[in-house]
């Protein structure tokens, strides 16, 4: 009976982790083109992947190897000057991005910040 169960705990296990979108696999990585401090969070399509929140200094990069997670959904803001937070906009839900630079000045209007997706960043 236990052989039973760790067989399909493993198949199920296995199968989770296939069903992501290969797209989505690999570094994801996030870049603060701004002078402020930036705050993120990265969640991911599976319990099986443990979401990430980073806080990254102004001018600053973070990276993070995904392995087989997807991402789910990811937010991003920045603080000014007088510590107000402002919300970076950027696609919200599923996605394939795994390039996340975050600007100040903006083409979104009345918007202090956004996120572009852009492959050569590094």
């Amino acid at each position: 009976m236990k052989k039973a169960f760790v067989l399909a705990l493993s198949c199920l296990l296995t199968t989770v982790s296939w069903s992501q979108p290969a797209e989505a696999l690999g570094t994801l990585r996030v870049v603060n083109h701004s002078k402020y401090p930036l705050t993120g969070s990265i969640t991911y399509h599976t319990a099986l992947c443990k979401d990430d929140k980073m806080h990254i200094a102004g001018r600053g990069k973070w990276s993070v190897n995904s392995g087989l997670c997807a991402v789910k959904d990811s937010v991003f803001s920045l603080k000014d000057d007088n510590g107000v937070e402002h919300v970076c906009h950027s696609k919200r839900g599923a996605t394939s991005q795994t390039n996340f630079v975050i600007y100040k000045r903006t083409s979104v209007p009345n918007a202090f910040c956004e996120v572009k997706d852009e492959a050569t960043m590094y």
